[in-house]
C-alpha cells in the first residue's frame, strides 16, 4: 500500500469513527471497533507522514500540503471540524488508542456543547501528548453576526481565560447584537448563558463602568421587546442579569431609558420597577433626582419631557409604585412643557407625516388627493429608515379603509399600497424581529420582486431572513421545487444551511412543517438533525414522516424523531412496533434491536418503559445482550 492509499484509508476511518462516536456510548463495541480500526490506519499513515497534519476550512480539508477533493465525505468531515471551531489537527508517532478515543468523543459531541464549554481544548484531558488541536482565532466570531450566540459564548470564555482585555471589551460591545438574535427561552432558562453574562458584567463593573452601563442597558432594552407578554415567573428569571446593579446604577439605567428610548411607556416602567425590586424605590428616586437636580438635562431634552408627561397621564391606576410617580412630577415641576416641545424637529416631522395620511381620509378633491398620496408616499422610505413603522402601519390601515369607502378611488389607493408594500418588502431582509414588522409583512398582498430575485439573494448572496423566506413561500408556492433544488445544490455548505434552517423555523407555523419535510431528503446528516430539532417546537406531529425515519438506520436521526414523537401518546404502539416488532429468529436481528434500544435510551423515550420491562424478562441464549440493555436503560430511568 502506498502513501496515497494510506492517506485515503485514514480519512475514511476518521469519518466512520466520528459517526460511531456520535451514535454509540463510549464503551459500546461498535465504537471501540471503529476506534481500533482508526488507530491501525493512523499508525500505518505515520510510517509515511510524521506528524500527520490536517487543516480544515468550512468546505474542504488539506493534508500533506494539498487539498483533498472529489469525495462528499471530505466536505462533510471538514464541516464537522469547522463547525466546532477547529483549524487544524496534528497526530504524532506514539499516539495511543485511548488518546484517539478521547479526541473522537469530544469532537463528536454536539457543536453547542463544545462551544458552550469554551472549545475542544477546554474539554480534552491535559495528559494527551501526541495529538494537538489548533482552534480558530476566536476574535473573528465577534465580527460575524451569523456565528450566533454559541460562538459568542465561546469567544467570551476564551478571552476571559486569556485575560484578553481587547477581546473582553469586544464581547461586551457585541452583547446587544447577540442577545437581540437569541430566543427569549434561552435567555431565561439557560443557566450557563446567564452565568457567563453575569461574570462578564462582574468584571466590567470593576474595570469599565461605561461598558457595564451599556451592557445592562442593552439587556434591559432587549427584554422590553417582550414587556407585554412576560409572566411574573419569567420576570423573576431575568432579574438575575441585574443583580449587580445597586440603587445608583438602577437610577442611571432609568434615566438613560427615559431620555433616549422612544418606546418607553407604562409597560416599560412596570418592567423596570419589577426588575429593580421592592424596597429600593426611595433610594432609586433620590438618586434619579440627584442626577438631574438642575433640570438642565430635562430642559434640553424635549423628547424625555414628552415621555415623562405621557407616563403621568397614562399611568393612573397602573402598577407603578407611587414614589416613582411623585418623582416624575417633581422632575416636571416649574418646566414649561409646551414651550419646550414647540420647535422639536423630530416631533414636527412626525406631525407632518400624520397630517398627510389624515388628509387621505378628509380630502375630497381627487387632484389634491393625488398630490397628498404622492407626498405621503415620499415619506415612506425615510420613516422606514428611522424605524418609524407606526407611520407605515397607519398609512396602510387608512388606505385600505378608504378604498372600501371610496371605490371610485381604488386605483389611487392601490398604487399607494404598492409603495407601502415595496418599502416593507425592503425591510423584510432584516434579522430584527418586531411585532410592527410582523404585522406589515403579513398584510403585504403584492410583491415588487420576482421569485428569481429571492432565490438569487438566498442561494447566491447567502442572505436569509425569516420575513423574506415567509414572503417567498407565500407568494411563490409553485417555486418550492426550485427552492428544494437550490437547497440540494448547497447540501455540503453546512454553515449556510444551518443559518437557513434557523430562519425557516421562525416562519408561519402553518406552512413550516411542510417546508421542513420537503427539505429533509436533500440535507446532509448534520442539517437533517437540525431540521428535526426545528420540528420539536411545532404543536402538531407528522407521525407518518417520523415513522419513516424510525425505519432508517441512522441512530442520531431516530433519536431526534423519538423526542418529537414523545409528545404524541397515540403514536406509542406504532413506535414500539417499528422499533421492536422485528422478527428475531435466533438473534439474527440483535444488532438492529440494540441500536433501537440505544435510540430510545438517548432520547429518553419513556413511553417504551412497559415494553422494556417485558423485554428485560425475556432472557434466552440468543438475546441476552438485548435483555441486559433493556435492564440497563430501566435502571437509568429508576424503573
Amino acid at each position: 500500500m502506498d502513501k496515497e492509499e494510506a492517506l485515503n484509508d485514514f480519512i475514511k476511518s476518521l469519518r466512520i469513527s466520528l459517526t460511531s462516536a456520535s451514535t454509540y456510548f463510549k464503551e459500546h463495541p461498535g465504537f471501540i471497533k471503529s476506534a481500533e480500526d482508526f488507530k491501525q490506519k493512523t499508525d500505518h499513515l505515520l510510517t509515511f507522514l510524521n506528524p500527520i497534519n490536517i487543516d480544515f476550512s468550512a468546505n474542504s480539508l488539506s493534508m500533506d500540503g494539498k487539498a483533498l477533493k472529489g469525495m462528499q465525505f471530505y466536505t462533510e468531515l471538514a464541516g464537522i471540524f469547522h463547525l466546532r471551531k477547529i483549524k487544524s489537527l496534528r497526530i504524532e508517532i506514539g499516539v495511543t488508542l485511548q488518546e484517539l478515543i478521547d479526541v473522537l468523543i469530544v469532537v463528536s459531541a454536539p457543536r453547542r456543547e463544545i462551544l458552550r464549554q469554551g472549545g475542544v481544548n477546554n474539554i480534552l484531558d491535559k495528559n494527551i501528548r501526541h495529538i494537538f488541536i489548533e482552534e480558530l482565532d476566536y476574535s473573528q466570531f465577534l465580527r460575524d453576526p451569523a456565528e450566533g450566540l454559541d460562538a459568542w459564548i465561546y469567544a467570551l470564555k476564551k478571552s476571559m481565560q486569556k485575560n484578553d482585555l481587547a477581546q473582553i471589551n469586544a464581547c461586551a460591545d457585541s452583547l446587544g447584537m447577540v442577545i437581540g438574535r437569541a430566543e427569549l427561552r434561552e435567555l431565561l432558562q439557560d443557566q450557563g448563558l446567564k452565568q457567563d453574562i453575569f461574570e462578564l458584567l462582574s468584571r466590567l463593573k470593576d474595570s469599565d463602568k461605561k461598558r457595564f452601563d451599556n451592557c445592562t442597558r442593552e439587556l434591559f432594552r432587549n427584554f422590553t421587546k417582550y414587556k407585554d407578554t412576560l409572566s411574573a415567573a419569567q420576570i423573576t428569571e431575568l432579574t438575575f442579569y441585574f443583580r449587580q446593579l445597586n440603587e445608583e446604577d438602577l437610577a442611571g439605567l432609568l434615566w438613560q431609558e427615559l431620555s433616549t428610548d422612544n418606546n418607553f411607556d407604562v409597560l416599560t416602567m412596570n418592567l423596570f420597577s419589577k426588575i429593580a425590586g421592592e424596597g429600593k424605590e426611595k433610594a432609586i428616586s433620590s438618586s434619579l433626582l440627584n442626577k438631574i437636580i438642575d433640570k438642565d438635562s430635562l430642559r434640553n431634552n424635549p423628547e424625555a419631557l414628552k415621555r415623562i408627561d405621557g407616563l403621568l397621564k397614562k399611568s393612573q391606576g397602573a402598577d407603578i409604585p407611587e414614589i416613582y410617580r411623585h418623582t416624575m412630577l417633581a422632575l416636571l415641576e416649574d418646566i414649561s412643557f409646551d414651550k419646550r416641545m414647540l420647535f422639536d424637529r423630530s416631533l414636527l416631522k412626525t406631525n407632518y407625516r400624520f397630517i398627510l395620511i389624515s388628509l387621505l381620509q378628509s380630502e375630497e378633491s381627487q387632484k389634491r388627493l393625488a398630490m397628498v398620496a404622492q407626498k405621503a408616499g415620499q415619506e415612506l422610505a425615510a420613516a422606514a429608515q428611522e424605524g418609524n413603522l407606526d407611520y407605515l402601519k397607519t398609512a396602510l390601515e387608512i388606505s385600505q379603509k378608504e378604498r372600501i369607502k371610496r371605490p371610485e378611488l381604488k386605483s389611487l389607493f392601490d398604487n399607494f399600497d404598492k409603495e407601502i408594500f415595496a418599502t416593507v418588502e425592503g425591510l423584510a431582509w432584516t434579522d430584527q424581529i418586531s411585532p410592527d414588522l410582523d404585522c406589515l409583512v403579513r398584510n403585504i398582498s403584492i410583491l415588487k420582486q420576482d421569485a428569481g430575485f429571492y432565490l438569487e439573494r438566498f442561494f447566491t448572496e447567502g442572505k436569509v431572513s425569516s420575513y423574506a423566506l415567509e414572503l417567498f413561500f407565500r407568494f411563490f408556492p409553485e417555486q418550492i421545487g426550485l427552492f428544494e433544488q437550490k437547497f440540494k445544490e448547497r447540501h455540503s455548505d453546512t454553515d449556510f444551511l444551518f443559518r437557513l434552517i434557523q430562519q425557516i423555523r421562525k416562519i408561519d407555523s402553518r406552512i413550516l412543517p411542510e417546508i421542513l419535510r420537503k427539505l429533509f431528503p436533500h440535507a446532509n446528516e448534520l442539517v437533517k438533525i437540525e431540521i428535526l430539532k426545528s420540528m420539536q417546537g411545532l404543536s402538531g406531529v407528522d407521525k407518518e414522516f417520523l415513522f419513516s425515519i424510525l425505519k432508517e438506520a441512522d441512530i442520531s436521526l431516530k433519536r431526534q424523531a423519538l423526542v418529537i414523537l414523545d409528545k404524541s401518546q397515540d403514536a406509542r404502539d406504532e413506535v414500539i412496533r417499528i422499533l421492536f416488532g422485528i422478527p428475531n429468529f435466533l438473534g439474527l436481528k440483535n444488532k438492529m434491536i440494540l441500536q433501537n434500544l440505544i435510540a430510545v435510551e438517548q432520547s429518553k423515550y419513556k413511553a417504551a418503559g412497559d415494553y422494556l420491562v417485558s423485554l428485560s424478562r425475556k432472557i434466552y441464549p440468543w438475546n441476552i445482550s438485548i435483555a441486559r440493555k433493556a435492564q440497563e436503560i430501566l435502571r437509568s430511568w429508576n424503573v
